[in-house]
């Protein structure tokens, strides 16, 4: 009996897995495009025909926006940016912070997340633009990873004056994100832009390598007008 029973039983796993492969869902490509972090994002990825990633990817971008956005006020940076006491950082944070400390010690200090007060006087922060070149003497005791540190979930500021400034490294960082999403859903072929930031694995559509644009720098085009150079990306 144990015998047909194991026959049986195997002759039903095989006919389940006919079935299924019969009635997979096919494979296709869908699109999403949004507004985050100040600037938009365009990602496209193969999937099941009933699967939608968009409420998750739109889930993550909001709780990037939440931590790194200098234009939204409850924002973790533009709370430690107004020296809040009581904002606490996330994991999203200290990723950036080790990141952006270990690239600050390896380049002598060429990039660093102190940089916003220079930033603003130049004015290419969030506020008002300056058509003057700015005294930056003054500033330059705000500026230095040295000067700031992670101390459980606070960042700890040697002065009030330090703020930060993570445009150098976070947006690449919420494309990584979007990504390491698609991996854990077994995701073999997508493209995620975010403002520019590109990444891309396997093939497109057409069952090719992804084609990337490159804009050509000009004071009045509209991007996109003219591409200096295409890229196909691979991995």
């Amino acid at each position: 009996m144990r015998k047909y029973f194991f026959l049986f039983s195997l002759l039903l796993l095989i006919i389940v897995l006919i079935v299924s492969c019969i009635f997979k869902s096919p494979l296709v490509y869908k699109r999403i495009a949004g507004a985050a972090q100040g600037t938009t994002y365009h990602i496209t990825y193969e999937t099941a025909q009933e699967n939608d990633f968009s409420p998750q990817v739109d889930s993550i971008l909001k709780a990037f926006d939440l931590t790194f956005s200098e234009y939204i006020p409850n924002s973790i940076i533009s709370r430690i940016n107004r020296n809040d006491s009581t904002v606490e950082i996330n994991e999203m944070f200290e990723v950036v912070y080790n990141k952006a400390l270990e690239v600050y010690k390896e380049t002598d200090g060429a990039f660093d997340l102190t940089i916003a007060p220079l930033v603003n006087a130049w004015g290419f922060g969030p506020g008002e633009k300056r058509e003057k070149v700015p005294n930056i003497d003054s500033l330059k005791q705000y500026v230095g990873m040295n000067k700031i540190r992670i101390s459980g979930k606070k960042l700890i500021k040697q002065l009030p004056g330090i703020t930060l400034d993570v445009n150098g490294i976070a947006q690449g960082y919420s494309v990584d994100i979007v990504c390491d999403f698609f991996e854990k859903k077994g995701i073999r072929n997508y493209m995620v832009e975010i403002g520019g930031e590109v990444r891309a694995k396997g093939e497109n559509d057409k069952g090719k390598l992804w084609r990337i644009g490159v804009d050509k720098p000009s004071y009045t085009d509209q991007p996109g007008a003219e591409l200096q150079a295409i890229l196909a990306l691979d991995n």
